[in-house]
């Protein structure tokens, strides 16, 4: 099954399950709204007639829905408020950078829970949110001691808040977050009902994962048969691949030109570094610690994290322009800014003792600013339109078929907007320039397939490859079940005949082991598989479990299964870890689904936002 009809059918089910608690829902929203229905909040909360700022632009678009800045940089203000006043301090710049990532991407999400909810017809009224926020507190407030009276929650104090205007601004933002967060949650009691687990279902799961078994068990991979035993020509090559076709099936893919730009600082943000760099010197001179001026300043991680200290160094060993600046220096002195690789560094020294030196220090990276970045975005834009790319001097490279459902793209890895692209892009279009850590990247569609088998040219390396495995399996199967026939006698020794000195062929036996521990000779796909007829395999029988990298030749010594009354001790337990592990499945797959229906494009780049 495809991932679209999956999620249809998920939807479906989900509607079902609504249908089943609707009237439950609605009662408890109608008790819930009855004690509020004389609040008069007004058009003031839902702000249904004030208009959206534009000023600053779009920075994102998350399937139909586009995100302005303003609409992030309130959620972003909120985030650095309230961090600044967990930590009791400033941000660093770092830390800063961090936030707005973390808020970015959880902005995304809501959003794209918001439109699914909508597109589902779970909507709420502006009175019903209104009787909500007047029911349920932001946990800002609940935590907030002004609110409370005799240690207990004042809803009159808050109640009061609600009709200040002052703080329309802040309960707008909390109404954005119910009308994304309620329907989400209601989204997510139905898939919780979906991941429910019977009784039977725990304890088949229970002695599926507890279950021990030992064997002993002779590995033989296909290696064994040296490569000259199996020959062909290429007709028979495309005979064979006539057979196997639907195995080498591709899904709707597409290939790309990709113009690179490197994203390289300017001498002016070379110049901004030392100048960042020297005032960083100045306060330390006016007596800042600098421990504290590694927090706040300090570019290098790993030294960063202990107040920039370097350890003792042998001075010779030390970049040339290192060795000259810390000549002669004293303990106590600041030396620097010193320019080296990609920014200056600003050195403490501790302690002296002949050729050694005890140092911290405080690296100041040349960042590449907006106005470069910009500058050269200009630029490749520029080339393109006048079609010169190379005349300018940018990187052109050619892809290989991506698969499209796959949504990795080189370069700029995960990405459901190329996905997107690609899939409504006329032959020749170009995609907007994409920033990644060290370019600007600009796809352009040459070619995109329809889902369809490969042509045997493209795949014939593969077709070998199988085919090669296939013969060997075929070479090697008399061998395997002469060895079956010595393991069940447990004759080491006529295995040893079979395959006489040949180290790729292993004898083995486990202890007691269960579901997923690795075995030797075994390729990881196929452990449960294994298990599994491990599992069906009678005390002492022998059997022969193919794979394709060769054959496993078993025999079942034991088994140990865990007993009902060890079951029903954990049962409680074990039935709400299965369930919250269904549902963590359930989850990822729903949110995979949300990507590829509602497409993030992210504008921030254009914006100088990142």
């Amino acid at each position: 099954m495809d991932s679209g009809c999956a999620f249809i059918l998920v939807s479906l089910m989900i509607m079902q399950k609504m249908r089943e608690y609707s009237k439950v829902f609605l009662w408890i929203l109608v008790i819930a709204f009855l004690g509020w229905l004389g609040l008069d909040l007004g058009a003031n909360l839902t702000g249904r007639n004030v208009a959206q700022p534009w000023e600053r632009g779009v920075i994102a678009k998350v399937g139909d829905f586009e995100i302005t800045y303003d609409y992030y940089n309130a959620y972003l203000q909120k985030a650095l408020s309230d961090t600044a006043r967990k930590l009791g301090r400033e941000l660093t710049q770092d830390e800063i950078d961090s936030l707005r990532n973390k808020v970015f991407n959880s902005l995304v999400e809501d959003v794209r829970w918001g439109l699914l909810a909508r597109d589902l017809g779970i909507t709420f009224s502006d009175d019903a949110i209104i009787k909500i926020i007047a029911m349920f507190p932001p946990p800002e407030i609940l935590q907030d001691t002004l609110f409370y009276t005799d240690g207990k929650f004042d809803f009159a104090k808050y109640l009061s808040l609600l009709r200040t205007p002052e703080a329309i601004p802040f309960f707008r933002l909390y109404e954005d977050r119910l009308r994304h967060q309620i329907p989400r949650d209601i989204i997510r009691f139905f898939l919780a009902g979906m991941g429910s687990v019977s009784d039977m279902e725990a304890k088949y799961t229970y002695n599926l994962e507890r279950t021990r078994i030992k064997f002993a068990y002779v590995a033989i991979p296909i290696k064994v048969v040296p490569d000259k035993e199996v020959r062909f020509t290429i007709d028979e090559l495309r005979e064979y691949y006539k057979k196997v076709k639907k195995d080498f099936w591709h899904p709707e893919r597409a290939r790309f030109e990709i113009i690179r730009a490197y994203l390289v600082p300017s001498q002016i943000d070379t110049f901004n570094a030392r100048d960042r760099a020297e005032a960083v010197v100045q306060q330390l001179k006016e007596g800042v610690k600098f421990s504290d001026a590694v927090k706040y300043y300090s570019d290098d991680i790993a030294s960063k994290r202990d107040s920039g200290r370097l350890g003792t160094v042998f001075i010779g060993n030390l970049p040339e322009a290192f060795q000259k600046a810390l000549s002669g220096a004293r303990p106590g002195e600041i030396v620097g800014p010193v320019p080296y690789a990609e920014g200056f560094y600003i050195f403490r020294v501790d302690s002296v003792r002949g050729d050694s030196i005890t140092l911290r220090q405080i690296f100041v990276r040349i960042r590449i600013s907006d106005e470069t970045k910009k500058a050269i975005k200009d630029s490749l834009e520029r080339a393109l339109k006048e079609d010169k790319v190379l005349e300018y001097g940018f990187l052109v490279d050619t892809s290989e078929y991506i698969n499209l459902n796959w949504h990795v793209f080189p370069m700029v890895g995960e990405n459901y907007e190329l996905s997107a692209f690609a899939q409504k892009a006329k032959v020749g279009e170009w995609s907007r320039p994409m920033e990644t850590p060290n370019y600007y990247v600009i796809f352009r569609l040459i070619e995109r397939q329809k889902p369809g088998p490969s042509d045997f040219e493209e795949v014939a390396d593969m077709v070998a490859a199988r085919y090669i495995s296939e013969k060997k399996r075929e070479i090697l199967r008399p061998k395997v079940e002469e060895v079956a026939k010595y393991v069940e006698n447990d004759d080491t020794a006529g295995i040893r005949k079979v395959f006489p000195d040949n180290p790729g062929v292993r004898l083995m036996e486990t202890g007691y082991i269960t579901k997923g521990v690795g075995i030797p000779g075994l390729p990881v796909n196929y452990r449960d598989r294994f298990f599994m007829d491990a599992m069906n395999a009678p005390v002492g029988q022998v059997r022969i479990f193919e794979h394709d990298l060769g054959f496993i030749v078993y025999k079942k010594l034991d088994e140990k299964k865990p007993t009902d009354e060890e079951f029903q001790k954990v049962k409680g337990f074990f039935k709400i870890q299965l369930s919250q592990r269904y549902i963590n499945m359930l989850m990822n797959a729903f949110e995979s689904e949300l990507k590829i229906l509602y497409p993030l494009e992210d504008y921030r780049d254009y914006l100088n936002l990142r």
